[in-house]
């Protein structure tokens, strides 16, 4: 599968496996040199979550925020808090919209 990430082409592989990064067992892992998102459907419950984090890794390091794609401790912050932020987002959008209706 191919997918763009800030008109970058990137191709997702899944691997039946985790991988190994350090020490660590992770479920995913972005290769920005070969434009490449891998991710493991060992732990089905974690995918959605891991996809979402090296997704977060692509955006900004193809925005310029290199630094910041390299953060793990933001990235995880990020794809942990990604959905509280837009499901407030679209009950606030939501509610300006009823409103603006109303006039």
């Amino acid at each position: 599968m191919k997918i763009e990430i800030k008109g970058k082409p990137y191709k997702v592989v899944l691997k039946d496996d985790t991988f190994i990064s350090g020490d660590n067992a992770v479920w995913g892992c972005i290769d920005y040199n070969k434009k490449e998102i891998s991710i493991t459907t060992k732990e089905e419950k974690e995918t959605p979550k891991t996809v979402l984090h090296e997704l977060i890794h692509g955006y900004l390091y193809e925005c310029g925020l290199t630094v910041y794609a390299h953060d793990e401790t933001l990235v995880e912050w990020f794809a942990r808090h990604f959905e509280d932020i837009s499901k407030s987002a679209i009950e606030i959008v939501s509610h300006i919209e009823k409103n603006k209706a109303k006039e």
